[in-house]
C-alpha cells in the first residue's frame, strides 16, 4: 500500500490501515510525507516500529509528477533485499 501526503488525521483511516497491516502479514506500507518524523512519534503503534511500513521523507507533488512514485517503489523494493519490505 502506498500513501503519499496524507497526515494520518483521520482516526478512521488510520483504523482500515491499520487493520489492512494486521489481517494481511504480506501487505507493506510505503508513506511519503515531508513530515515522517513527526508523523513515526505521534502514530508510533501504526508507523514508528513496524518493519513492513517504510517512511520516505518528501514533498507530494514532485513524487506524483514525472513518474516520480514508480522510481520510489522500485527504488524501495530493490532496497529491501531480505527485509520483510
Amino acid at each position: 500500500m502506498v500513501v503519499v501526503g496524507y497526515g494520518f488525521g483521520d482516526e478512521y483511516v488510520n483504523a482500515l490501515i491499520d487493520q489492512s497491516m494486521r489481517s494481511n502479514r504480506r501487505l507493506r506500507l510505503l508513506v511519503v510525507n515531508r513530515a515522517t518524523d513527526e508523523l513515526a512519534a505521534q502514530h508510533d503503534q501504526l508507523l514508528g516500529s513496524n518493519r513492513r511500513v517504510k517512511l520516505e521523507k518528501a514533498e507530494a507533488r514532485p513524487i506524483l509528477e514525472n513518474h516520480g512514485l514508480k522510481a520510489l517503489i522500485k527504488k524501495t523494493l530493490e532496497s529491501a533485499e531480505g527485509d520483510p519490505f
